[in-house]
């Protein structure tokens, strides 16, 4: 599908399968339970209100990007 091959992609030619299905696992979890907490609200009544939420999950793609730049895969 589409997200393996952005993963793929992203990862380069020497990724192994292993590699590219973590990733992408990781990012449609993150992807989903995000929005689980957005559409739910119970992030909100942790966290506050959230103004913008297309800045917001942005702001938390652009963090967890950095993050996984700084670490292995597996």
């Amino acid at each position: 599908g589409a997200l393996v091959d952005h993963v793929q992609a992203d990862l380069g030619p020497h990724a192994s399968l292993t590699d590219i299905r973590v990733r992408a696992t990781a990012m449609w979890s993150l992807a989903h339970g995000l929005a689980t907490l957005l559409i739910d609200g119970p992030l909100e009544v942790k966290i506050g209100e959230i103004a913008n939420r297309r800045a917001f999950v942005r702001a938390v793609g652009a963090q967890m990007m950095l993050d996984q730049s700084t670490r292995p895969i597996i």
